[in-house]
């Protein structure tokens, strides 16, 4: 189960337009080209007719009332239409400049990326705030990029009646581990507005991380009273409820949350979990390949459902879902050992002696998978090396029953009597992990 802290933020809504009166649009060009013929052609005239005026008086030396007339008002007009569209144009430069100077620390804030944000993001937050020092927004929001720049989010507490600065700095010491100062901020963010659902839901993360379970559903109830459709409280409610073993009422919870986002993967995710601990492999099958359909590189999920499949007998099953995981992670040491075990279980004792190897590989001191190696000897009949891999389990877990009575039964096969307790005729027994 997975739980962490969480910013809010909306979907960008996708807009399409058309045009809708295209036909006449095309009909009234048709019009305005015809009349623009007309009117061309008697413009076309009174140029031919002025020009012809113009040439005559020229020759004789007389100059026509009627056309001097006629050029002053032209340039006139081109005169008062050139001081109309220069007063426009810098009206409109003004504006713009109005515009760029108030929002110019915010523009550059947008360096950030929707999920991932870029190494280089927190240069622009820097020559914004060099713009304007005291930019709430850019502050909190540098400090919500860095992890380690908890000293913005005390900047951006100018007066320390921003809510927005308080709960960001509890977030960044939430990501950094420090979930008891987490709570202290989210605290001072609650003095300030008790109602505030994403304080209430956050402080309850903090709480589980504590393992706080019952106080952090306290929070996650009162963010619910505000707003019951809180998916995010439910979900988290519902992770609650099943660390503390209830699982039934976890489900109701799950189902609450995907009854609003019926595609929260972690959701779908997490409900199967729960069927799974109340031994509905089935079911918690269903939900990992509701989870996968979503996002089919859910390691997570292949991992689960090759658990499930596993317990259910279908061995091929598990170890395809087995190697799913290890596709993307190909050092997964839960998946390379199970895969041990579920060959294993095929009778496949060398094949399960690779993955019990791999893992080990990883983690020397996996006693579960000293033990398995052990077995997988034994059942090759290399007894003296399975007793080798017992002692190996023995000497970081010695009080391990079943290592004990394992290698009491290697040491009877190998005709040591000696050594073997009475009850060495017991069976050996696959540890899984």
């Amino acid at each position: 189960m997975i739980i962490g802290f969480r910013c809010s933020k909306n979907d960008n809504d996708a807009t399409s337009c058309s045009n809708d009166t295209g036909y006449a649009l095309k009909r009234d060009n048709k019009v305005s080209r015809s009349l623009g013929s007309s009117t061309n052609r008697d413009m076309h005239h009174n140029i031919h007719t002025a020009k012809r005026i113009k040439r005559l008086h020229v020759l004789s030396g007389i100059k026509h009332p009627q056309l001097q007339a006629q050029k002053s008002r032209t340039h006139l007009d081109s005169f008062r239409r050139h001081t109309v569209i220069l007063l426009s144009l810098s009206l409109i430069l003004c504006l713009i400049g109005i515009i760029w100077l108030s929002l110019v620390p915010y523009v550059l804030v947008l360096a950030k990326v929707e999920k991932d944000i870029a190494p280089g993001a927190t240069v622009y937050y820097h020559e914004a705030l060099a713009i304007e020092p005291n930019s709430v927004h850019s502050l909190y929001d540098k400090g919500k990029l860095t992890l380690g720049a908890i000293i913005y989010s005390d900047k951006a507490s100018i007066g320390t009646k921003d809510i927005y600065a308080l709960i960001s700095k509890a977030l960044t010491l939430g990501n950094l581990g420090n979930y008891t100062g987490a709570i202290q901020y989210f605290d001072k963010a609650l003095a300030i507005d008790a109602k505030d659902v994403y304080a209430l839901d956050n402080k309850g993360v903090a709480l589980y991380k504590l393992g706080n379970y019952t106080g952090a559903i306290k929070y996650f109830d009162k963010a619910l009273a505000i707003d019951p459709e809180n998916v995010h409280s439910l979900y988290n409610k519902a992770l609650a409820l099943g660390n503390l073993e209830n699982y039934k009422e976890a489900i109701t919870y799950f189902d609450k949350a995907l009854k609003i986002d019926p595609h929260r993967v972690y959701t779908l995710y997490d409900k199967g979990n729960v069927l799974y601990k109340l031994g509905n492999y089935a079911g918690a099958i269903k939900y990992y390949d509701k989870a996968l359909a979503i996002d089919p590189n859910l390691a997570f999920a292949l991992y689960n459902k090759g658990l499930a499949l596993d317990n259910l007998g279908n061995y091929p099953g598990a170890i395809k879902y087995y190697d799913n995981a290890l596709a993307i992670d190909p050092n997964d040491l839960h998946s390379l050992y199970n895969k041990g075990l579920a060959l294993d279980n095929l009778g496949n004792y060398t094949g399960a002696i690779v993955y019990f190897d791999k893992a080990l590989a990883i983690d020397p001191n996996l006693a579960f998978a000293l033990y398995n190696k052990g077995l997988a000897l034994d059942n090759l009949g290399n007894y003296t090396g399975a007793i080798k891999y017992y002692d190996k389990a023995l000497a970081i877990q010695p009080n391990d029953t079943d290592a004990i009575h394992s290698k009491a039964a290697s040491l009877y096969k190998l005709g040591n009597y000696t050594k073997t307790p009475p009850w060495s005729h017991i069976g050996l027994l696959l540890r899984d992990y």
